[in-house]
């Protein structure tokens, strides 16, 4: 199975990360914050993920 596009795991109470929190309401506060640094990083860093996706020939040399 393909990975969900987004993740988040309780890795205090969760650390083999089995349960994917990310659509639980209680943590929509936790995957905003991390949405938004995330964001600011990508921004901040120039990522080339700003510009659409990267094949993987790009990334193997």
């Amino acid at each position: 199975d393909p990975r969900p596009e987004e993740e988040l795991y309780d890795l205090k109470n969760d650390p083999n990360e089995l349960t994917n929190l990310v659509h639980e309401r209680a943590y929509q506060g936790v995957r905003k914050k991390l949405s938004d640094i995330l964001a600011r990083w990508m921004k901040d860093t120039n990522d080339p993920l700003l510009k659409g996706p990267i094949s993987l020939s790009e990334w193997v040399k």
